[in-house]
């Protein structure tokens, strides 16, 4: 993972600093890309953290710092949507046989997200576990973990890291669109726009 962001992460700075939603953080981005460019793993990440709960106040059209990608997790919760419930494909069927298994918002392969629903349920999926609260210092993660960053509890500032914390934010920037569906339904600022 990290040899393919690396070979694709010239592409990926340059999509960022093209994008409305990111145009007031270009000096960030262009510090995002030294860090990683020179490999201070230790500076990149905390430097990436707070653009996506930038990007996720930005699709909820809010300014209140309190919300983060944890609210959007938490109406996720709420309306019992899971990663498993946005996969197309295979869980549609695994879903029709056990519900705990598969996919339970599709009730047909017509009816599954398709290829955005693969990327929503990595996301969300990614989302969880970064977001996951992490009490303590003593047994250091297996997964990236926003909590454990922000206190130091963990060696963090890796290349392998480093690459899953860009690559999500990635993620996140390109879910623009459904996620703004998903949380506006037809009111979503660029279908709106499109009506026009």
């Amino acid at each position: 993972m990290s040899r393919e962001f690396r070979s694709h992460s010239s592409r990926i700075f340059d999509y960022w600093r093209a994008s409305k939603v990111l145009s007031s953080k270009v000096p960030i981005i262009r510090d995002i890309e030294l860090t990683y460019r020179h490999e201070y793993w230790a500076a990149c990440i905390p430097t990436a953290l707070p653009l996506l709960d930038f990007l996720i106040r930005t699709y909820l059209e809010t300014d209140q710092l309190n919300v983060s990608i944890q609210t959007l997790l938490n109406a996720f919760e709420r309306a019992s949507i899971f990663p498993k419930d946005l996969m197309p494909g295979y869980a549609i069927w695994k879903g029709q046989e056990n519900p705990a298994d598969g996919n339970t918002i599709a009730s047909s392969l017509d009816d599954d997200l398709r290829l955005p629903g693969v990327l929503l349920s990595s996301f969300v999926k990614f989302a969880n576990a970064y977001y996951s609260w992490y009490k303590t210092d003593t047994n250091e993660p297996k997964i990236l973990n926003r909590h454990a960053i922000l206190h130091c509890a963990t060696d963090y500032w890796t290349r392998e890291y480093t690459s899953k914390l860009l690559t999500f934010l990635d993620l996140a920037l390109r879910l623009q669109h459904p996620l703004e569906v998903i949380i506006h339904g037809a009111e979503a600022p660029w279908l709106k726009a499109r009506t026009r």
